[in-house]
């Protein structure tokens, strides 16, 4: 059976992850909760899960159409 999960992450997937998960569990030490760890402009931030849920980003464009030419 072949994988779909996209293949092994990068060093930076990894780091990513490391980055993000660390950060969630310095904001629960802190007595922080429902909130979301992103990252934006290469810094991590966190948002009031009540202010993003069930809010749509608008993707651009330019990046659906060059979703839909490296699916082909």
């Amino acid at each position: 059976i072949k994988s779909r999960s996209g293949g092994a992450p990068s060093a930076r997937d990894r780091i990513l992850a490391s980055r993000l998960g660390a950060h969630a569990v310095e904001k629960l030490m802190l007595g922080e909760s429902d909130i979301m760890i992103g990252i934006q402009a290469e810094k991590l931030v966190t948002h009031k899960l009540a202010s993003v849920v069930g809010k749509k980003k608008q993707i651009p464009n330019d990046l659906i159409k060059l979703a839909q030419i490296l699916s082909a």
